[in-house]
Order: structure tokens, then C-alpha cells, then sequence
């Protein structure tokens, strides 16, 4: 069941549109979240742009940096190059150390 598999609450788009600056805002909207409250995980320069439109936070997950075409860096300043950097950018985030 899909429901056990993700977290919640999460969005997602349809097979005829995949708008993430829309779901971002809704998930902020239907759960009352702060932007300064959430932080996307991506992977796409897509991920990117609609975060910033939507005005939150985003860690860019490069974890494969041998298929890579494009270097998430040039276009965020926070990029994860493994699952344990990633932990580690979000514990300094939140002060969890």
C-alpha cells in the first residue's frame, strides 16, 4: 500500500501536468507551514525553479554524480552528494547535532 511507503502528507503531480511550485504552495496552504517551515529534497533543475518561486528552502540531492548532465551547484548552494551528507546538512540545519 502506497500509503505506507511515503511520508505525509505528500503531493504529487498527474500524467497530464506535473506542477511543483503548485503543490508546494498547497502543501503549505492545506497544513498551515511556514516557508520558513519546510525544505524540499530535490534532484532537478526543476526542483529548483519551483522552489524558489515558491520562496522555500531546497537541498539539491546529487547522488550520482557519474550520470549527472547538469551540476545542481551552479543553480543551489546547498547540493547532498550522499544520503549521509544529506542527514548531516539537515541535523546543522535544524541545530540537531
Amino acid at each position: 500500500n502506497i500509503d505506507n511507503i511515503f511520508l505525509k502528507p505528500y503531493y504529487v503531480g498527474n500524467k497530464y501536468k506535473m506542477n511543483k511550485v503548485f503543490n508546494i504552495l498547497s502543501l503549505l496552504n492545506d497544513h498551515n507551514y511556514k516557508n520558513s517551515e519546510v525544505i524540499y529534497v530535490g534532484d532537478s533543475l526543476s526542483d529548483i525553479k519551483a522552489c524558489n518561486e515558491a520562496n522555500i528552502d531546497i537541498i539539491s540531492a546529487n547522488y550520482d554524480q557519474t550520470i549527472r548532465t547538469i551540476d545542481l551547484s551552479k543553480y543551489n548552494k546547498i547540493v547532498a552528494k550522499s544520503t549521509i551528507e544529506l542527514q548531516e546538512i539537515i541535523k546543522n540545519l535544524f541545530n540537531l547535532n
